[in-house]
């Protein structure tokens, strides 16, 4: 990965297993959390550090976490392990109103991410779904998200961007890269939905090739730079490596 590891300590609540890439970092403390309960042990273990302790907290992925959820909901992780649920596929038959209770855990959870002691920079990582324009109706990619959730997180966060590999050579800025560049989109775009942060006197590009979360902040004035950050793209675009570096 190129680019320097950040200054100051990372906590990556790791709800996937994908920390791979990162674990042989010195400066990335790891917390798996494969439930509710997880979840929960790891907010509290961050929030009893005191203020500074984290430069940078990821949630690795909220998408995951909100599946991790539902699942609880029928099968309380504390009676142990269900090897079977065909009996009880029932079970498996959520409701309207589960949906709300999983939506409401999960935003309380991102936003005392999001109120941390000492602000941290704070990054939601997210898988990459589709949906309507609210204006004309066209699909756009967008974090893969219920309404409730998006709504609240997309909202209180003060950036959120979109994080791609392109599929062949592209030109950026007189540069060529070649298919496989990754590729973070930082301003709105008709197919992406984007929230941008407007500095005045900062011109930010359109397209940021091979990126990292530092390298990302540096184009920023420190007094400047975004602290809640929501990043989505599919599967093996390197979400997680971005973050811790």
């Amino acid at each position: 990965m190129e680019g320097a590891e950040p200054e100051g300590k990372t906590a990556l609540i790791d709800t996937e297993e994908g920390n791979l890439p990162v674990r042989h970092l010195p400066n990335v403390e790891i917390f798996l959390a494969k439930t509710q309960f997880d979840l929960e042990k790891a907010l509290e273990t961050i929030w009893s550090k005191p203020a500074g302790y984290y430069s940078r907290v990821v949630f690795d992925t909220i998408s995951t976490a909100s599946t991790t959820a539902m699942l609880n909901l029928s099968f309380d992780p504390s009676k142990g392990r269900k090897i079977s649920v065909w009996g009880q596929k029932a079970d498996l038959q959520f409701t309207q109103a589960d949906w709300g209770e999983m939506s409401k855990m999960l935003i309380y959870f991102t936003r005392n991410l999001f109120e941390l002691p000492g602000s941290p920079t704070t990054v939601i990582l997210c898988h990459e779904g589709e949906r309507e324009h609210p204006i004309d109706g066209t699909k756009i990619a967008s974090p893969d998200l219920n309404r409730m959730l998006l709504k609240d997180v997309y909202g209180l966060s003060d950036v959120v961007l979109r994080l791609g590999k392109v599929p062949q050579k592209i030109d950026i800025d007189g540069v060529s890269y070649p298919a496989g560049t990754r590729i973070l989109r930082l301003l709105d775009a008709p197919r992406y939905l984007i929230k941008e942060r407007v500095s005045y006197g900062t011109k930010l590009p359109e397209l940021f090739p091979n990126p990292t979360l530092t390298k990302y902040l540096n184009l920023f004035d420190p007094a400047l730079r975004p602290r809640k950050i929501l990043i989505y793209g599919g599967p093996g675009v390197g979400k997680t490596t971005f973050s811790c570096f």
